[in-house]
């Protein structure tokens, strides 16, 4: 394991500074070292080290004969294998792993030996899953519209039929195309909904995509409204809520705002981002009545967790990615290794209902792989209980 983290470090150039810095003085990165820091519980050493070794156990899986049909150059699998180690991969998010870390060491520990067998295991799926190469070579504008009904018990029987188009983790730049953004508002206009709501993270790590984001986002006909995701809060929040809002989308931050809708009241409530320690659900719902129809968008969906119980409310949220890479088994126990319990689709949450969006962003042969999780865009329609 030694020789291949070497080989990772010097030859693909995949990791952080650190990384290269041990590389430089001749240290190897090896799985011994990590278990070492892992047992001292040494805060930065040891993420520095996990990101390391993902990378190489990736590019291990990468070098295979079977994926080296698949994925091609060496300059392609290294990319791949960054993509991957840079943790947008199955969902160990590489804040929420800091997070996790801080809060619950011995479940940040069972995440990080989770996230590395899912990387040895998801490099043996990819080289044997024909669909893969068929993501690759999709339409870079292409995504999945997933259609779903909920039956809403304590609707407003005037509110039953309403439908709810979700854009979610557009992360425009690179890795999304702004053919696919521009695609997807049309698809929305003509699916024709009551209400459109977008679920937070616009941007990744750059400000670079603010410059056209109001464009890309401009021309949904139905009223919309919008929440800030972590990502929006790490670029620049208020400059990233500047977009929606030059759209004429309103962005809730904690707060509610109450519609008409067939002659019943419908409230629309925002939770801001609970990752980056915006969310404040009590302010939120300050005003909100405890009867009558109540949709929550939150980016987070741990959120839901947090709402009223009972409340006959639905609540629309993002930011998984749907798992973004979807090892079966293995995805979705890294997910609850780390305290992600909603990857994808709808659950019961506290008598609610939790709808997670897996997101615009990332596939389709862009920059950052999906595997099994397709881009998509959501509509829900609510029926009366």
């Amino acid at each position: 394991m030694a020789r291949t983290c070497k080989k990772a470090v010097l030859r693909r150039d995949l990791v952080t500074s650190e990384g290269r810095r041990l590389a430089a003085r001749g240290e190897l990165v090896d799985l011994t070292t990590l278990r070492t820091f892992v047992a001292r519980r040494e805060v930065q050493p040891e993420l520095r080290l996990f990101r390391t070794f993902v990378a190489a156990a990736v590019l291990e899986g990468l070098d295979a004969p079977p994926l080296r049909h698949l994925v091609g150059s060496d300059a392609a699998r290294s990319e791949v294998a960054e993509v991957l180690a840079d943790v947008r991969f199955p969902t160990a998010v590489w804040r929420e792993l800091e997070l996790t870390q801080l809060q619950d060491p011995a479940r940040f520990q069972h995440g990080i030996w989770s996230a590395i067998v899912s990387a040895r295991l998801f490099s043996v799926a990819l080289g044997t899953t024909v669909g893969a190469a068929r993501a690759v070579a999709s339409r870079a504008e292409d995504f999945d519209v997933v259609d779903r009904e909920l039956v809403v018990p304590g609707l407003d029987p005037r509110h039953d039929g309403l439908k709810v188009a979700q854009i979610s983790d557009v992360h425009l730049g690179a890795s999304t195309p702004d053919a696919r953004v521009e695609r997807a508002v049309r698809t929305i206009n003509a699916l024709n909904p009551d209400l459109v709501f977008l679920t937070g993270d616009y941007v990744t790590f750059s400000r670079h995509p603010l410059k056209r984001l109001s464009r890309q986002l401009s021309g949904i006909t139905a009223p919309t409204y919008a929440v800030l995701g972590n990502h929006d809060h790490w670029i620049d929040g208020p400059a990233v809520r500047q977009a929606p809002e030059a759209d004429g989308y309103p962005v809730l931050q904690n707060a509610a705002v109450a519609r008409s809708f067939h002659g019943a009241p419908l409230w629309i409530v925002g939770v801001d981002d609970a990752q980056t320690g915006h969310a404040d659900v009590a302010r939120a719902f300050r005003d909100v009545p405890a009867h009558g129809t109540k949709l929550v968008l939150a980016h987070q969906p741990r959120s839901a967790d947090q709402l009223p119980a009972n409340a006959s409310l639905v609540c629309f949220a993002g930011h998984t990615h749907g798992g973004q890479i979807d090892v079966p088994g293995i995805t979705s126990l890294v997910a609850r290794s780390i305290g992600q319990p909603y990857l994808r689709g709808a659950y019961r949450v506290r008598g609610n209902w939790l709808f997670v969006n897996a997101g615009l962003g990332y596939g389709k042969g862009g920059a950052a792989l999906r595997l099994r999780v397709p881009p998509e865009i959501a509509i829900i329609t609510l029926r009366a209980g």
